[in-house]
């Protein structure tokens, strides 16, 4: 199973996640919003952390952030699978990883879901 935490109150998150969910009905998703009670009990990250950058957890648990997450995903979705592969080739990671950076503190300055 792998376990996708996000931000439910995040109008552009909830919509990429509803996006994600509707393409993989027949496969091993969780999907985890971190606003519903417990939604970290037993994590190792904190909700301000996964607040800050999309977290995952593959099928042996390893914990992946950010880009990474994302790549996760994509290399488990057989039509995404190619954006997976592309994702991480270390010029292409390189780029997102610092686009995404940039992106995440935008968003967690920024989204009212994001204020603790």
């Amino acid at each position: 199973m792998i376990t996708v935490f996000y931000d439910g109150k995040c109008n552009l998150c909830s919509r990429e996640i509803r996006f994600y969910r509707k393409i993989t009905k027949n496969y091993c998703f969780s999907w985890i919003d971190l606003n519903k009670r417990n939604a970290l009990d037993r994590q190792m990250f904190s909700k301000i952390d996964a607040l800050k950058a999309l977290h995952v957890k593959d099928h042996n648990n390893n914990l992946f952030i950010g880009v990474s997450a994302f790549i996760v995903i994509w290399k488990n979705i057989p039509s995404f699978k190619l954006l997976g592969f592309l994702a991480s080739l270390p010029i292409i990671y390189s780029l997102l990883s610092a686009l995404y950076k940039i992106f995440s503190k935008w968003r967690y300055k920024k989204v009212i879901s994001c204020k603790i």
